[in-house]
């Protein structure tokens, strides 16, 4: 498992190993288990639809670490954004509602609710007016990107998830 650890996260010195902890952190604890449901889901009867959020949030997290991150989507779903700094001296946090908000932003927010309210009443997030949301299969691991723009993709955190697959297996056997 680590020699191909190091070559999926393409780690060849210290310096690169930090660089892609972020990445590793995201397979091993998200993205690999997702997957995990995801593909579990498509043998029985139940659709699935997952998605990744890739925007950076405006908020002090978000300017801190310069990337997406867990939680993030949290005030997109709730519109719950607040124009403007926070708490002086706070620390970052990941459902920080005040930020430097644009109209990208609102605009996510509403697809997003959008998306959300349909799921919701229906079951499937799609209707007329939105972007297509794929429905997931094993083969294409279908997935919709939040992002400055909503985009279909696929392949989602793939070799992540081997990885994971394989972690989770070998884990497993000890028992």
């Amino acid at each position: 498992m680590v020699p191909e650890s190091l070559v999926e996260y393409d780690v060849t010195s210290p310096e690169t190993a930090r660089a892609q902890i972020a990445h590793v952190v995201t397979d091993m604890y998200f993205a690999g288990p997702v997957g995990v449901q995801a593909n579990g889901h498509t043998q029985v009867s139940s659709p699935v639809w997952i998605y990744q959020f890739s925007r950076v949030p405006p908020t002090a997290l978000g300017t801190a670490v310069q990337a997406a991150y867990h939680g993030g989507e949290v005030v997109y779903v709730f519109d719950t954004m607040t124009d403007g700094p926070g708490t002086a001296g706070a620390p970052p946090h990941p459902m920080a509602t005040h930020g430097d908000w644009t109209e990208i932003d609102r605009q996510l927010s509403e697809t997003m609710i959008s998306y959300w309210t349909q799921f919701a009443a229906t079951g499937n997030p799609n209707r007329d007016g939105l972007p297509a949301w794929p429905e997931f299969s094993a083969s294409t691991d279908a997935y919709l990107d939040l992002g400055e723009t909503v985009t279909r993709g696929e392949g989602l955190h793939r070799a992540g998830g081997r990885l994971y697959n394989n972690f989770e297996l070998t884990r497993r056997a000890g028992f």
